[in-house]
């Protein structure tokens, strides 16, 4: 089937293949607003190297806290496309996915698997209407959300299609040249541009909305559940990586932990119960 197809040619096909299963509404039966938790996952590179630590989080949707915390590394480098190429077109899930697959697939393990991802990237917003959210969402049969920093600019849209924007809170529909909607944009702090928020798959724009609301603490530009992800990815590779991005003589333990509920202290995810209040893992 790929014979004689160049590396772009072939992901472009398989996002052709990926786009047809997305699903853009919420599974019959799910009710968003009895989400308990919700994951987020984000990556973030050692600098100078094309290595990479992906974050996977759960949070507990009434209280934002940090129930779950998963790590893997990996080295992200593909030698067919150039560098900084994959983010302008489109292809850069091929390149994170293999991280983040694994991440998902450790957290089924988990009592407490979130009924929704959100994912730092795009969802159907995107070259061909299958960003990460939407890449990870059918390939790991996950509900996912897509939630966005900087706006891709697809079928006319620009940065004038949120000029509507005027205070904190509000949102706007991204409604491309055909007149299809891509999404909507959230402005979540008067100081900084909107996040941009599309369908990843399995879930409606309105619930993707509603689920992203819900996880904004104040005074945060991006939802909390991506944000504690961009945060832990970035401080794992502090902690194992110097300026340089060689890796530390001395490094840390391995962090794939589990949050206790009760005093909120780090425990490693092979210990049943909390080690400084012996609460049970929930």
């Amino acid at each position: 089937e790929y014979m004689g197809m160049t590396q772009l040619e072939k992901w472009k096909h398989e996002q052709s293949q990926l786009r047809r299963q997305v699903i853009q509404q919420d599974d019959k039966g799910w009710v968003p607003h009895r989400v308990e938790y919700i994951g987020g996952l984000d990556i973030s590179f050692v600098k100078n190297t094309s290595h990479a630590v992906a974050c996977l989080v759960i949070v507990e949707a009434k209280t934002l806290k940090v129930v779950y915390e998963d790590f893997e590394e990996g080295d992200i480098h593909d030698e067919y496309i150039p560098a900084g190429c994959c983010t302008c077109t489109g292809y850069l899930a091929f390149r994170e996915f293999p991280l983040i697959k694994v991440l998902v697939d450790r957290a089924r393990s988990s009592p407490i698997f979130p009924e929704v991802f959100l994912v730092d990237g795009n969802g159907i917003l995107h070259y061909r209407s299958c960003g990460s959210a939407s890449h990870i969402g059918v390939l790991c049969n996950i509900r996912t959300i897509g939630v966005a920093k900087k706006l891709l600019c697809v079928d006319g849209l620009t940065e004038h299609s949120c000029s509507g924007l005027n205070h904190v809170g509000q949102a706007i529909d991204l409604v491309g040249r055909s007149g299809k909607v891509w999404g909507s944009a959230l402005l979540t702090l008067p100081t900084e541009e909107p996040i941009y928020v599309s369908i990843g798959h399995r879930i409606s724009l309105e619930s993707s909305m509603n689920i992203v609301r819900g996880c904004m603490a104040p005074n945060q530009h991006i939802p909390e559940p991506t944000n504690q992800a961009d945060l832990r990815s970035r401080d794992f590779i502090a902690h194992r990586y110097d300026n340089s991005g060689k890796r530390k003589r001395d490094r840390p333990a391995d962090r794939r932990n589990w949050i206790c509920l009760t005093c909120e202290a780090s425990n490693a995810l092979v210990e049943a119960k909390c080690g400084f209040c012996d609460a049970i893992r929930p």
